[in-house]
């Protein structure tokens, strides 16, 4: 199985709109580390805790030699000490990173780690059939209208898409 690791802003958007339970449906083994789950409020921690349990998401604790190592990375500045900790766990367990956090996503890019971020999960969710074309445009718009940080032309060309699709259905 494939695995990916998630910063906290996939959960909390993921979250937010409803959807957390289709990131542990598409075939991914999804992973975080200890510090970017540290960074949920209780309720989002509370909406993750089923998976935890169940081991649909696996939240890495780091040994004190790689939290030695960790500091001594030297990133782009603005990224967060959990956006550290992403970075890092990906490149010692080569595994797919899931972001919304562009800073993070362009820097493993540059080291030649996949990287995508929500709206990609979009995609995959429709291609899985986990959601439909109808409840993606909402879900968009709901994510447009909080998160300022998103490529709104992508997002906007996909709400048009989708709407396509479903009127030829």
């Amino acid at each position: 199985m494939k695995a990916a690791i998630t910063d906290a802003n996939i959960f909390i958007d993921l979250i937010a709109l409803g959807l957390i339970q289709h990131l542990f449906g598409f075939g991914y083994e999804i992973h975080t580390t200890r510090e970017v789950y540290d960074q949920l409020n209780t309720l989002q921690k509370d909406e993750l805790k089923p998976f935890v349990l169940v081991k649909k998401l696996i939240v890495y604790n780091f040994s004190f030699e790689e939290i030695v190592e960790i500091g001594n990375l030297i990133l782009p500045v603005g990224l967060e000490a959990a956006d550290k900790t992403v970075y890092y766990y990906a490149i010692k367990q080569q595994v797919f990173v899931i972001s919304g956090d562009n800073k993070l996503k362009d820097y493993c890019e540059s080291k030649q780690l996949s990287a995508e971020g929500i709206i990609w999960l979009f995609d995959i969710f429709l291609e899985n059939e986990l959601i439909s074309t109808t409840y993606a445009v909402d879900r968009m718009e709901l994510l447009l209208s909080y998160n300022d940080r998103l490529p709104k032309d992508d997002c906007h060309k996909r709400i048009k898409k989708w709407e396509q699709e479903e009127s030829i259905k």
